[in-house]
């Protein structure tokens, strides 16, 4: 993944019917250099981009604690799913 000297994201989700840009910053919460949530692959940080602006758009990491990976599919590509 190539840099961002910005470091800042805007990121695209389908939520709650209609597709929304939710921009962020590459500052994660880490304690003793391991990051809390999502875990990097090498230096890949999308992931941890991702996880971020689901927190923002829902208030906090805390409110993300469960959920289905459905919800996220459908955030990702804005294909419907059923349970």
């Amino acid at each position: 993944m190539t840099t961002n000297p910005s470091n800042y994201y805007a990121i695209k989700l389908f939520i709650n019917g209609e597709w929304k840009i939710i921009t962020t910053d590459d500052h994660f919460p880490f304690k003793e250099k391991t990051a809390i949530y999502a875990k990097p692959y090498k230096n890949d940080i999308w992931v941890m981009l991702l996880e971020k602006v689901w927190a923002k758009e829902f208030g906090s990491y805390m409110n993300i604690d469960f959920g289905y990976s459905t919800e996220g599919l459908m955030a990702l590509t804005g294909a419907p799913y059923e349970l």
